[in-house]
C-alpha cells in the first residue's frame, strides 16, 4: 500500500510506491541572509558545469546512473547516504528527495564521468533542456550531477571523500552556492560541505543556515 506525504494545501503526488508532496508555490521574495543560495549567483542556469540552478518545487528525484553506464557502487551507496540522512529530512512535507528507477521520472541523474578538467565534481542541467523561471528561482529538470572521478579518484578514495562530495553537488541541486565566509553564509560556513576550503573527510553535511535558505523558499 503507497505511503502519501501531504503537502500544506493537502496535494501530493504518488509514483508507484512512493509519493512526494509538491509545493503550493514558491516565496515571493529573496531568502533571509541567502548569500549563498539562488539560481545565476555568479553563472546562468543552463548546461555548463559551472551552472547555477534551483530545484522544481523543492522535490528532488534522483537517478543513479545515466547514460554513459552505470554508477560505481560506491559512489551510489554514499550519494544515497547524503540524500537521506542530509537532504530528505529538512521537511518531511515539502523538501524530499526520493530515488527512481529509470531516467524519465527523475529530476536528478548522478552519474560518473572521466574528463580532463580541474574540476572534481559539478551540477547542471541536462542536454536539451531549457531552463524556466526567473532568478533567483529559475530551475532545470533533469539536472545531473557528474563526479569526476575517473580524472580525480583520490579525491572519491574514501566513503567520507565521497560523502563531502555529494554533499556539496545535492546541495547544488537545491540552490546552494559555495560558502565563503560568515556574511556570506552564516557563523559556521568552515563547517558546511558548500565550503570549498573545507575539510576532505570532515565537512560532510550543511549548516543551520544552509538548512534555512532551503527551507526559506521550498516551505510555504
Amino acid at each position: 500500500m503507497a505511503a502519501f506525504r501531504w503537502s500544506s494545501i493537502g496535494r501530493a503526488v504518488q509514483v508507484g510506491l512512493l509519493t512526494v508532496a509538491l509545493l503550493g508555490g514558491q516565496a515571493s521574495g529573496w531568502p533571509a541572509s541567502a548569500g549563498n543560495w539562488g539560481s545565476n549567483r555568479t553563472h546562468p542556469c543552463d548546461n555548463d558545469m559551472f551552472s547555477e540552478c534551483i530545484a522544481k518545487d523543492g522535490v528532488t528525484y534522483y537517478y543513479l546512473g545515466y547514460l554513459d553506464g552505470a554508477l560505481a557502487a560506491e559512489l551510489a551507496t554514499d550519494t544515497r547516504d547524503r540524500f537521506a540522512n542530509v537532504y530528505d529530512p529538512i521537511d518531511s512535507f515539502d523538501v524530499a528527495a526520493v530515488e527512481f528507477s529509470n531516467a524519465s521520472s527523475a529530476g536528478v541523474w548522478v552519474k560518473d564521468v572521466n574528463i580532463d578538467v580541474d574540476a572534481r565534481a559539478w551540477t547542471r542541467c541536462a542536454d536539451g533542456v531549457t531552463p524556466q523561471g526567473s532568478d533567483p528561482y529559475r530551475w532545470c529538470e533533469p539536472q545531473v550531477v557528474a563526479y569526476n572521478d575517473g580524472d580525480h579518484p583520490v579525491r572519491f578514495d574514501s566513503p567520507n571523500k565521497r560523502k563531502r562530495i555529494a554533499c556539496q553537488e545535492i546541495g547544488h541541486t537545491y540552490g546552494l552556492r559555495h560558502a565563503l565566509d560568515a556574511s556570506n553564509a552564516g557563523p559556521d560556513f568552515d563547517k558546511s560541505c558548500m565550503y570549498e576550503q573545507g575539510g576532505l573527510t570532515t565537512n560532510l553535511t550543511i549548516t543551520t543556515h544552509d538548512k534555512n535558505q532551503i527551507e526559506n523558499l521550498y516551505v510555504p
